[in-house]
């Protein structure tokens, strides 16, 4: 499960994805006000945890792409093993850019809930933006297991 933050990888990664998203769907839409919101608390040295709903494996990309383009450090960020496509170049370009496939099935036994639970808490606890990936194939129960 090793996952690192490169950006010998995110460097061309977020140029390929500009100049994709430039010809594909003709530029990419974001809030500013909440950028600066979530700039405000990054400066106020406050913990910020992006939440977004999954719903293409392009999501991380996009984030990433964001982040790099409003100048935000790039976070590590939990998605869930069973969306991600089982592809052995994106999988191992997920794990270069802070991609951590969780596994976060309903039925996972406890040692994979307190797995994933420890090491969502030690990511937050030593970064100050962090993501979580809800999942987006089926209904959630309310809790992140």
């Amino acid at each position: 499960m090793k996952t690192s933050l490169s950006s010998k990888v995110l460097t061309p990664v977020n140029w390929m994805f500009n100049k994709t998203m430039r010809v594909a769907i003709q530029g990419l839409h974001v809030d500013l006000n909440s950028v600066a919101m979530v700039k405000s608390l990054l400066k106020e040295n406050k913990k910020v945890i992006l939440v977004p709903v999954y719903k293409s494996f392009a999501d991380p990309f996009i984030l990433n792409f964001i982040h790099s383009h409003f100048k935000f450090e790039i976070p590590f960020s939990f998605g869930n093993f069973e969306d991600t496509p089982q592809i052995p170049f994106f999988r191992k370009l997920g794990k270069s850019t802070g991609y951590i496939f969780s596994r976060r099935a309903d039925d996972q036994d406890l040692q994979s809930q307190y797995i994933n639970s420890a090491l969502l808490k030690e990511i937050i606890k030593h970064n100050n933006l962090s993501v979580v990936y809800q999942n987006s194939t089926r209904p959630r129960t309310g809790k992140f297991n």
